[in-house]
C-alpha cells in the first residue's frame, strides 16, 4: 500500500470572488475549496471558468485539490467544479452509507463526462453527528473511494448540544472510536481535536506544533483546518523529526549487527531492541521517507513556476 502523506488540508472559502492567486504558496499537502456555502452566482455557468482558474491556482504548489460539498446540494456543486485536476470531494452531511453510495455514483458519472480517470476521485466523509460517529465503520466501508475520514468535533458538539470548554474534553469516546475503526480498515483519521476546532484560541507556533504532536499521538494522520498559519507547524508535527529519525536509524543498525551475531535482542542505552522495536523503526523511517518525498514533490512543482 502506498503511504498517503496528507498531513495538512487547508479549507478555503469560495463563498465570494475573493482573490486566491497566492493560495499555492502556503505549502499545504492539500487545499480544499469550500463550496458548501457558495452562492448561486459562484455556482452559475458564468462562474465556472473562474472556479477552474481557482482550482489551478490551488494546485500550483503541488497541493492536492479537493472540493468541500454537501449532500443537500451536491449535484450543482459537482457540475460547477469537478474538472480534471481535482483529487476528490470532502463530503458533509453524511450519517450513513447510503449518501456515500449515491455520491460515488455521481462521481462516476462526472468522471465519464469530464474525462477523469474512472474511480480516481476520492471521497473524504466528514462525521458531524453522533449517528455518523456510531456508524463510522459502515460509512468507511461503503465505497472504495475513501482513504481518509474527518471527525468534525465542532459540528458534533452542536449535534449533541455540548458547550465545549478548556477544562473538559467531551470527545474522548468519539475520537477513539473513529481512530480505531478507521485505522483497522487502512483508512486515515483526520481532524482538529478539541480545543483547536471548538474554541479557536489564540495560539503560538510552538503551541501548535506541540498540539500537532499530541494529535498525531492520538492516532490522527492529518489535520483539516481554516487557518493558513497552521500549515507549517502541522506539516512539521506530523513528520518524524530528525532526532527521531537518527535514533531509529541507530536502532536498525544495532539490531542488524545483533542478528548477524545470532541474537534477536541487543541493548541501546538502558533499553533493549528486539523484533517489534525494529519493525517500528522501519515504519518510522518509511514514514520519514514518504514525508520528505512529498515535500520534494511540492518543491519541484513550485520550481516549475520560477
Amino acid at each position: 500500500m502506498i503511504d498517503l502523506v496528507r498531513r495538512t488540508n487547508l479549507l478555503v472559502s469560495l463563498g465570494s470572488f475573493a482573490g486566491l492567486d497566492g493560495i499555492w504558496k502556503l505549502n499545504a499537502d492539500a487545499i480544499t475549496l469550500d463550496l458548501r456555502d457558495a452562492t448561486g452566482e459562484v455556482l452559475s455557468n458564468a462562474s465556472r471558468k473562474w472556479l477552474r482558474i481557482s482550482e489551478h491556482f490551488a494546485s500550483f504548489g503541488g497541493a492536492e485539490v479537493f472540493l468541500a460539498v454537501d449532500c443537500s446540494n451536491i449535484q450543482s456543486q459537482l457540475d460547477a467544479a469537478v474538472w480534471p485536476g481535482i483529487s476528490g470531494v470532502l463530503l458533509s452531511g453524511v450519517d450513513d452509507e447510503s449518501s456515500l453510495r449515491s455520491t460515488s455514483s455521481r462521481l462516476e458519472e462526472m468522471e465519464g463526462r469530464r474525462g477523469i480517470g474512472n474511480g480516481s476521485l476520492e471521497i473524504i466523509p466528514v462525521l458531524q453527528t453522533a449517528e455518523a460517529v456510531w456508524r463510522v465503520g459502515e460509512i468507511i466501508d461503503a465505497v472504495p473511494r475513501i482513504r481518509q475520514v474527518v471527525l468534525d468535533e465542532s459540528s458534533l458538539a452542536r449535534d449533541i448540544d455540548i458547550q465545549p470548554n478548556l477544562d473538559i474534553d467531551p470527545f474522548v469516546y468519539a475520537r477513539g472510536r473513529v481512530v480505531a475503526e478507521s485505522i483497522s480498515r487502512g483508512i486515515q483519521p483526520v481532524g482538529a481535536p478539541h480545543p483547536l476546532s471548538t474554541l479557536h484560541p489564540e495560539l503560538t507556533e510552538d503551541y501548535l506544533k506541540a498540539e500537532g504532536v499530541r494529535i498525531k499521538d492520538l492516532g490522527f494522520k492529518g489535520m483539516l483546518f481554516h487557518h493558513a498559519n497552521w500549515v507549517s507547524p502541522f506539516n512539521s508535527a506530523f513528520s518524524p523529526g530528525e532526532n527521531l529519525v537518527g535514533y531509529y536509524e541507530e536502532v536498525r543498525r544495532l539490531f542488524a549487527e545483533g542478528v548477524a551475531r545470532g541474537t534477536a535482542a541487543v541493548p541501546l542505552g538502558k533499553r533493549m531492541i528486539d523484533v517489534p522495536v525494529d519493525e517500528w523503526a522501519k515504519a518510522v523511517l518509511a514514514r520519514s521517507s514518504s514525508c520528505k518525498a512529498r515535500d520534494q514533490q511540492k518543491l519541484d512543482a513550485e520550481h516549475k513556476l520560477t
